[in-house]
């Protein structure tokens, strides 16, 4: 009898273990959004995040909400997206570097230009 048992019990584990998977699409941060489809609504809402990281020293998964939208800024206006795109890089070097006032100081300057 005590058998039947334990092996019911490893029924009933196999069984939770399969239906929780291996993850819920969120990270401990929160949900697991698909950036390459990010982009910003604005050039307000783009300088606003920019003027965000200026304060933080943070860009985060921001970065390709800013990328996707200067890439759409081409159409209107090549030479200021083109400027902010060379900006982006040195921003997105600074942040990989570890140089968060370094991150601050550009992306004040690209908020500056917008």
């Amino acid at each position: 009898m005590r058998c039947i048992q334990c092996v019911s019990l490893m029924f009933l584990l196999a069984g939770i273990s399969l239906t929780t998977g291996c993850g819920s699409g969120t990270s401990p941060e929160g949900p697991v959004h698909d950036t390459a489809q990010q982009t910003l609504s604005s050039t307000q809402e783009l300088k606003d995040l920019l003027s965000s990281v200026s304060q933080s020293g943070i860009l985060g998964s921001g970065v390709a909400g800013v990328r996707n939208t200067l890439d759409g800024l081409k159409a209107s206006n090549p030479a200021l997206a083109d400027g902010l795109l060379k900006d982006l890089e040195r921003l997105e070097k600074a942040e990989a570097d570890g140089r968060p006032s370094e991150v601050m100081q550009i992306a004040k300057s690209m908020a500056g230009k917008l």
